[in-house]
């Protein structure tokens, strides 16, 4: 659901934007924001959230969702392709410059905010709302090319034997 900013029957907004409750007390749009967002973490930290038994089973699916079949067998061909030992040397400087600080930031904000992806981005910015969804979209595009992999090399061994 789109959060926008509605008045209840109780509430009337004057000319400057602030709101007037039934108490008399006037807030401005920033204060009633503000007040939706932490009766949304409250509502967030009264919901009972599963954990992980052991860190290790989280670093374990941290990992399998990082690493998949497809990119483990397309970086030696990559490696073959571009330049052998540059290559590789240049991709992981850019791996550790910027795939793990934007993969522990996204980690980070997700265990932090406890939010989907989908709504994470746009507590954070409203701008953003469109980045979660593309990010649910990336995933299942994902999923989709892991299983593919994973059929075309079950299909290759059923041939096999």
């Amino acid at each position: 659901s789109s959060r926008q900013h509605r008045l209840s029957r109780n509430q009337a907004r004057d000319s400057q934007g602030r709101t007037e409750l039934d108490n008399g007390r006037r807030t401005s749009r920033e204060e009633s924001s503000n007040q939706e967002l932490l009766n949304t973490e409250m509502f967030i930290e009264k919901e009972i959230h599963t954990r992980w038994l052991r860190g290790s089973d989280f670093l374990a699916s941290t990992c399998a969702f990082t690493l998949s079949l497809h990119s483990l067998w397309s970086l030696p061909i990559s490696v073959i392709q571009h330049g052998g030992v540059t290559f590789l040397l240049m991709y992981t400087v850019i791996l550790a410059t910027l795939g793990a600080p934007l993969l522990l930031l996204e980690m980070i904000l997700g265990q932090y905010s406890g939010l989907a992806p989908a709504q994470l981005f746009i507590h954070l910015c409203p701008i953003l709302a469109g980045l979660g969804l593309a990010v649910c979209v990336q995933a299942a595009v994902r999923a989709m090319l892991d299983m593919a992999v994973v059929m075309w090399a079950g299909q290759a061994l059923w041939r096999l034997f």
